[in-house]
């Protein structure tokens, strides 16, 4: 009795009261609560309906639905279906309140009825004060979306992307519309001409692929510009508060003969930069000096570009044309103070001659870039005329403070020693420092580029960056490791079928090769103690210490470079 008495007064005194905290997820504010449900995926907003009462009904009042990639994760999930339009519809009937931003990110659409479900979000949409919109169909083809969205007044900002539009000729205007985007979207140049008419404040816009050979922009309050695709013709009227142009002709010309003639006429540096005297940021990709340079070309542009501060340029240094045109901007902005440009290799042949005089030509002309501060040269190749065209900078440029060459991860050490060594000799500014590295932002288009990651090492330990270099080690060892893994994989897999495929080769070699299994097991035994010696040095490897040793040996190859230099 007394044992047992004493048992149960022990466990009495490890009863231990809990007592509940205060619920710290119904006391947040209002606005801290909508901002976490702004920030999550909408399926994880109506998750948090369970976490406390008051935030049950919190999810059906905010004010931005975006079914993306976040939302659905699977691609099966990312297809327009009848099943994802009856989600999306089920939402829209329970929301309560206003929804400013709705978007919608799917990869395709798998239903005949998508206009209609379109038509219908938008009309329920527009009534309760959307103002960003934005609706893209990724890899399908451009469905047809009528007029609906011209309903939507308080718009002011529209991405569309591979959707057909018609132009109603009852619409008025987007009174509201700021930002315009549209990528692979199908409609008529007058259409386009038209609709951009129509946006009285519009301050961005972007076309990307559109399909419309003429662009013709009306926008008086337009500060951003960036036109993407192949078109003969650049319009750009009422441009006094235009900012940033980026012209991207991402098409060669050879590619669209039929082009050339109208580019010859209307797609020149001096209807396209007719009435641009506010542009303070130029970027000029891909093919687009190509085009310029197929019409006239002049030394300087009639209307200066007087706000220019920092043009971004892809040049074919191969071709003298495109280098004019280069040349014909670059002058053209008496204040730039930053210039970049991306050099890439052509098939283009002149005699010498040509080359003579077109240096002659400019050489002789008189230009001062007086507030050029920065210059940098991206991808190149130390071929062409890379080193006239540099050197023409130089030469011309008496404030130039930086002077960056990045070259390819492929040219040989010596022929970038050399060209550094002819830029050194040329005429400079004495406060112009060069810099002459290697560059690894096309590593990806060679097919060897993952072999490339432990050379990347080594060179990043000449510059100083252990860390970087024990990174790309790490990299390739991993990716090695992963391919091996998936191939065996794929073997295992399909163990049942290749033996067919290679028995009879299998057999008449079989003979041959039985006579030096011993030399290939021993080769076997030599590969795994040479990768673990190999993987042991790695680890053990002070990398730092590699670093500065590195650093050392290309410090000494400078000043040897430049002793040569001295000598000549």
């Amino acid at each position: 009795m007394t044992n047992s008495g004493s048992t149960s007064q022990s466990r009495t005194k490890k009863t231990i009261p809990v007592h509940p905290g205060p619920d710290f997820l119904s006391n947040l504010p209002d606005n801290i609560i909508e901002d976490i449900l702004h920030h999550l995926p909408i399926i994880d907003s109506a998750r948090t309906s369970v976490l406390a009462n008051k935030w049950r009904y919190k999810w059906l009042g905010i004010t931005q639905l975006l079914f993306d990639e976040h939302c659905m994760k699977l691609s099966a999930r990312r297809i327009l279906t009848d099943k994802l339009a009856s989600i999306v519809n089920s939402i829209l009937a329970q929301h309560q309140g206003k929804i400013l931003k709705f978007k919608l990110s799917v990869l395709y659409c798998n239903t005949d009825n998508a206009k209609t479900y379109i038509h219908k979000w938008i009309d329920i949409l527009s009534n309760r004060g959307l103002r960003d919109l934005t609706l893209e169909n990724q890899i399908g083809i451009a469905v047809l979306v009528g007029d609906w969205f011209y309903g939507c007044e308080q718009l002011e900002v529209l991405k569309l992307k591979c959707w057909t539009i018609e132009l109603n000729n009852s619409f008025n205007t987007f009174k509201h519309l700021k930002d315009l985007h549209l990528e692979k979207v199908n409609f008529s140049a007058d259409d386009f001409k038209s609709l951009t008419s129509r946006c009285p404040l519009l301050e961005k816009l972007t076309v990307i692929e559109i399909a419309i050979p003429r662009l013709e922009v009306r926008c008086s309050k337009l500060k951003y510009l960036h036109a993407q695709g192949v078109f003969y013709e650049l319009r750009i009227e009422n441009g006094e508060h235009l900012k940033f142009l980026l012209i991207h002709q991402s098409t060669s010309i050879v590619i669209v003969r039929s082009f050339q003639q109208k580019v010859k006429e209307t797609f020149t540096l001096q209807t396209v930069f007719a009435s641009l005297a506010s542009i303070e940021s130029l970027e000029v990709w891909s093919h687009s000096l190509e085009f310029f340079a197929v019409g006239q070309i002049p030394m300087s542009l009639p209307n200066m570009l007087d706000c220019v501060k920092d043009i971004f340029m892809a040049v074919n240094i191969m071709d003298l044309r495109q280098i004019a045109a280069a040349f014909c901007l670059i002058r053209s902005s008496p204040n730039l103070k930053r210039l970049r440009i991306g050099a890439w290799i052509g098939q283009m042949t002149y005699n010498a001659v040509e080359v003579a005089n077109f240096w002659d030509k400019h050489n002789g002309h008189r230009s001062c870039f007086d507030h050029l501060n920065i210059v940098k040269v991206e991808q190149s190749t130390c071929e062409g005329f890379e080193v006239e065209f540099i050197s023409y900078l130089l030469k011309n440029s008496p404030a130039l403070e930086q002077m960056t060459v990045e070259v390819l991860d492929s040219i040989p050490d010596e022929d970038i020693m050399l060209f550094e060594q002819n830029l050194l000799i040329e005429g400079r500014s004495p406060q112009t420092k060069i810099e002459v590295s290697k560059t690894t932002k096309r590593l990806m288009d060679y097919p060897y580029g993952w072999a490339l990651m432990v050379a990347l090492g080594f060179n990043e330990l000449a510059a100083a960056h252990p860390r970087t270099a024990k990174f790309s080690v790490v990299v390739v060892v991993i990716f090695s490791i992963v391919i091996g893994m998936i191939l065996s994989l794929i073997l295992l897999i399909l163990r049942k079928l290749y033996p067919y495929a290679f028995s009879i080769v299998i057999n008449s070699v079989q003979p041959v090769l039985s006579g030096v299994m011993g030399v290939w097991v021993g080769m076997i035994t030599g590969t795994v103690v040479q990768t673990a010696i190999l993987f042991s040095m790695t680890y053990r490897t002070n990398w730092n210490k590699e670093a500065s040793y590195a650093k050392m040996r290309i410090k000494q190859w400078k000043e040897e470079a430049r002793d040569n230099i001295n000598d000549i």
